[in-house]
Formats: C-alpha cells, sequence, structure tokens
C-alpha cells in the first residue's frame, strides 16, 4: 500500500515586480522554499507511496509579516504530514485538518498582527490538495483554488470533498487571478498538453509574465503518473486472509467444545449406567 500512487509535482514562485519580496510559498509534500530570499524559485518531485499533502499560500497578514505568516503556515502542515504519516485517515478528513491548520495559522498570524485595519481576510491565499491511497481532497480558501484537468475538461474542485483519482489526473493550485489572467480554455490546453508537471508549470509561468502580471506568481503542479491497483488490493486481500485465518481459528475452537461437551455426556452416560446397575443388582 505504501507505494500505491506516483506522483509528479513541480511548484514555481516568483516574485511580482509590485513587491519588495517573494511573500507565498509552498509545500511540496515536504519541500518549501528555503529561508533566504529568493525570488524565483522552481521545484520538481517525483515521488511514489500513498499520503501526499500540497499546498500554496500567499497574503497570510499584514504585508509586512507576510513572508513570516508563509513560514508558519508552511511549519504547521509539516507538523500535520508527520502526524498523518502511517496513519489510515481518509481523504475528506485529511481536507479538515488542513483547514484546521490553515485556521489555526491564521489566528496567529493575527494575534501578532499590529494593523487590524490592514488585513485583508479575501486575498488571502490557501489551496491544498490532500491524496490518500487512490482518493483526493481539496481544501482552498480566499483567492485560492484548484483545478483539476481530466479527459478534456478542466473543473474547480469543491473543498472537503473526497473524490476517486485516474491516472492521468492533473492538478493546478493556484489564485483566480491565474484563471483570471490567462483564460479556462487555455488553462485547460496547457495543463493536457503534455505530462511533465515542469513544462506545464513553465508554460503557465511565461503566460502570465506574457500578460504582465505584477503580484507574485505562486502556483503548483501535480500529475497522477501511475495507480498501482495491485498495491492498493494487496492489503484488502491480506485482510481477507487474515479474516480467513481467524474463521478457521473460530471453527477450532467449536470443534475443540463441541468434542468436549460430548466426552463429558459420554461420561454422564457411563455413570448412570453404573449407577443403575447398582440398584438393579441391590435390588
Amino acid at each position: 500500500m505504501r507505494e500505491s500512487i506516483v506522483l509528479s509535482a513541480t511548484a514555481v514562485s516568483v516574485k511580482g515586480i509590485s513587491n519588495l519580496e517573494n511573500e507565498g510559498n509552498f509545500f511540496l509534500n515536504g519541500k518549501s522554499m528555503a529561508e533566504i530570499d529568493m525570488d524565483s524559485v522552481r521545484v520538481t518531485t517525483d515521488t511514489q507511496g500513498s499520503q501526499f499533502i500540497y499546498a500554496i499560500c500567499g497574503n497570510l497578514g499584514h504585508r509586512t509579516n507576510r513572508k513570516a505568516a508563509a513560514s508558519m503556515m508552511i511549519s504547521e502542515l509539516r507538523n500535520l504530514q508527520g502526524k498523518m504519516t502511517d496513519s489510515f485517515m481518509p481523504a475528506d478528513r485529511r481536507a479538515i485538518q488542513l483547514k484546521e491548520s490553515f485556521e489555526n495559522t491564521q489566528n496567529a498570524v493575527n494575534r501578532m498582527t499590529v494593523v487590524k485595519d490592514a488585513i485583508e481576510p479575501d486575498r488571502t491565499l490557501f489551496s491544498s490538495l490532500a491524496v490518500y491511497n487512490d482518493t483526493a481532497a481539496v481544501y482552498t480558501t480566499g483567492l485560492g483554488c484548484v483545478l483539476l484537468a481530466r479527459d478534456g475538461e478542466l473543473n474547480e474542485l469543491d473543498p472537503m470533498r473526497s473524490f476517486s483519482l485516474k491516472q492521468g489526473d492533473t492538478f493546478l493550485l493556484c489564485s483566480y487571478n491565474v484563471i483570471k489572467t490567462v483564460g479556462a480554455d487555455r488553462l485547460c490546453d496547457l495543463m493536457l498538453a503534455g505530462t511533465d508537471t515542469g513544462l506545464v508549470a513553465e508554460a503557465l509561468t511565461a503566460d502570465l509574465t506574457a500578460h504582465g502580471i505584477k503580484t507574485d506568481i505562486l502556483l503548483l503542479v501535480v500529475r497522477i503518473s501511475r495507480i498501482n491497483e495491485t498495491e492498493i488490493l494487496r492489503m484488502e486481500s491480506v485482510t481477507e486472509d487474515r479474516d480467513e485465518v481467524e474463521l478457521h481459528n473460530n471453527e477450532g475452537f467449536s470443534e475443540k467444545i463441541s468434542k468436549f461437551y460430548d466426552k463429558r455426556q459420554e461420561t454422564l452416560r457411563t455413570i448412570v449406567a453404573a449407577i443403575l446397575t447398582c440398584v438393579v443388582a441391590a435390588a
């Protein structure tokens, strides 16, 4: 079960010309931006397993502490990933945990923000994807959204609802600004153009730059490269075998009990017969 899904993912973070520093961050199933200042970052990973968390975050808190707030969010996600390791928690429950992690971070950020009236919750960006075996669920808030390209169509996913994965599924974690700037049709074409998430992310970044976007570019592309059905079914098979063993053991125990009572009844019959013989002889 540990090798049930093979994923490829690419995260891109580019500082916008209107910002002094790159304020957003990403969580690539454990990988994130370094603490050092970097204006442009692109990371690609190919991973296999059964449990994954992907997320992007930005515009948390006041503009004076957004970079620190994003780092806090990443730390929260890293802690959550540790708690979920080897857990049998279903995908929708994992999405709920992502929601709670975001809210915990947001509350902490609000407490450390002095200029309360400068916080713009509607401009907060948080998009996340939780994968467990061959199912997934998302949580988004503010400007965040998760798009799924499948079978030639592009759809936005509803938060907190689990769904089955298909080989070839391609996800885009981004903001609504990306959809507005590039356009849904163009996004669909780019996401379905190839299997290399790095090339898809690079093409999206080029399109956004060509359109003159001034804010940070922050996006994450995830593709389901392969679903190993045998690995998913293997655990079910083991469970069935275990049930059969337990059943056989129960049958063996029942047979022993039955033999015990049969022997006991035979002994009682022998004793009763002996007593009756003595009574008859005495008479």
